[in-house]
């Protein structure tokens, strides 16, 4: 009984040792990108839930937890568990059916359900992600649109055709024009932009939205207002109600960040045409053949190697070489022509 300890009463030893054992995990841990308040409260909350969902789980199968010490040990655990260090616990389970995955994920991105996600992650209806200055993240709904988040944004997805965009900015490359899928929609404050099968971005800032299409049409509804936008332009939209439409291009420095979030082309097997096809669709540019035969023969050109970790806008001097061609960009038009001595 001597060698029992008062709870009530401070213990320089005990206090110095649980000390000591948070600063090793938070040293272990890293240091961790800042996210906005809402985002650390909603993941805070997740992560307590799956934490008490995790000791209910280990009591049914009979597994001991021990908790030892005092509510400063507690938190200690729950950091650990929030963090993903302390191995052998369930996985979250979700709140509703599988919308997306994640494909490519740049940096730290967080989700309210499952906290930092990465490549291959199961995005649920309702889930809600966020990145920092310096993340971007690409998932691919069921269908096969995809859709790319740029830094510093905030969206939920509702459903398999709705996104609620809070902040931030957002690419969608709906690809297909098939009735079967529905169009999706991007809602924001500031009115709700309506896909007819195309590539177009909309970007939340401060009191004004932009909506910018790459290639198809694009609806911006305000109230009983629509208003709509073709490839090479954009509308602009204000808290007072004001749309202002102007032209923008289809290519260069305005698209570059999806390129950096793009899925990887599958290289291998594939022809010359269908990698033509996919640089195209993801820089903007058109391509001009300098000799007919060129083009007769890129549907039959097949293929091989892998351009993994390569932009689109830079695989084209990659792999073009390697089928004896030469290409150059001119105003959004990639020429290809033969490489010297090429036949």
């Amino acid at each position: 009984m001597d060698n029992l300890k008062n709870p009530q009463t401070p213990d320089p030893e005990r206090d110095g040792a649980e000390e000591k054992a948070i600063a090793t995990l938070l040293r272990f841990a890293g240091p961790r990108p800042a996210v906005a308040a809402e985002c650390h409260e909603r993941v805070r909350s997740a992560v307590h839930e799956k934490w008490e969902q995790s000791v209910l789980w280990r009591k049914r199968r009979n597994v001991a937890i021990w908790v030892v010490g005092s509510l400063a040990t507690a938190a200690a655990i729950l950091v650990s568990i929030g963090l993903g260090l302390l191995p052998g616990l369930p996985p979250f389970s979700g709140s509703g059916p599988m919308l997306a995955n994640a494909e490519i994920v740049r940096g730290t991105v967080h989700s309210q359900r499952l906290g930092i996600i990465g490549p291959g992650t199961s995005i649920e209806v309702g889930d809600e992600l966020w990145t920092s200055a310096d993340d971007r993240v690409a998932i691919r709904l069921e269908d096969g649109t995809s859709l790319r988040i740029d830094t510093g944004s905030h969206l939920e997805l509702v459903d398999e055709s709705v996104v609620n965009l809070h902040q931030g900015a957002v690419y969608v490359d709906s690809k297909s024009t098939d009735e079967a899928n529905a169009p999706v929609e991007i809602r924001t404050p500031l009115g709700t932009v309506t896909d007819i099968g195309t590539q177009f971005e909309v970007r939340l800032k401060n009191d004004s939205m932009r909506l910018r299409v790459r290639e198809g049409l694009v609806d911006l509804k305000r109230g009983a207002q629509t208003y709509r936008a073709e490839a090479g332009q954009q509308l602009l939209a204000d808290k007072n109600g004001e749309v202002i439409a102007g032209g923008m291009p289809v290519h260069g420095e305005a698209w570059a960040w999806i390129q950096e979030i793009a899925p990887t082309f599958e290289l291998e097997g594939h022809s010359l045409q269908e990698f033509l096809d996919w640089v195209t669709r993801e820089t903007g540019w058109r391509v001009r053949f300098e000799e007919q035969s060129i083009a007769a023969g890129a549907p039959s050109l097949i293929l091989h190697g892998s351009i993994e970790g390569l932009r689109p806008d830079e695989v084209p001097a990659v792999v073009l070489p390697t089928c004896g061609l030469s290409h150059r960009v001119e105003n959004g038009i990639m020429i290809i022509g033969r490489l010297p001595g090429g036949k």
